[in-house]
């Protein structure tokens, strides 16, 4: 296994090497080959890649995009901090995956940390409840490490972090 270089987060771009990243998630990966750099270009969603400095390839990326969650999937103090509003407006972190070769070396985690930063800039200038998240089977854990918390019903596990631990992580 290489080990892990100095790196940079920058937003994807026609020159990243989109091709060559391979997470071992298939669905993931399809995204991320298929629609990521589209998406991104259209502003359907903010993509942000991590690669070695002065590289185009890709170790790992997040993908961020506004969302409306129905409150009725709220539980706890979340639901009762909404309980008069339908839907609430938050960031879902829609995909983030880091490259096999690159798996387990805490890069996971430096990219979970820069999509919270980019999720606190916009919450700055649009204000928002929350980062929402869909867990891939297994993770759970590991965003619960960070303060994300399980919500909602049914078969898809939905986890939350409200916007206001979130800027007490990047207060100074």
């Amino acid at each position: 296994m290489p080990e892990l270089p100095e790196i940079e987060f920058r937003r994807i771009c026609e020159n990243c090497d989109c091709r060559e990243f391979r997470s071992g998630h298939k669905h993931l990966d399809k995204f991320f080959k298929d629609k990521a750099l589209k998406r991104s270009l259209r502003l359907d969603s903010g993509v942000q890649v991590a690669t070695p400095l002065g590289s185009n390839k890709i170790l790992s990326f997040y993908s961020l995009k506004l969302c409306a969650e129905p409150t009725k999937l709220l539980t706890g103090v979340h639901k009762t901090s909404l309980r008069k509003e339908q839907v609430f407006p938050a960031i879902e972190l829609e995909w983030m995956g880091v490259d096999k070769a690159y798996q387990e070396k805490g890069l996971g985690e430096r990219t979970l940390v820069m999509a919270l930063k980019s999720a606190h800039e916009a919450f700055k200038f649009a204000g928002g409840y929350g980062v929402v998240l869909t867990p891939e089977t297994g993770t759970e854990g590991f965003y619960e490490k960070y303060g994300f918390t399980e919500y909602g019903t049914g078969t898809a596990v939905r986890m939350i972090m409200p916007s206001a631990t979130i800027v007490d992580m990047f207060s100074n």
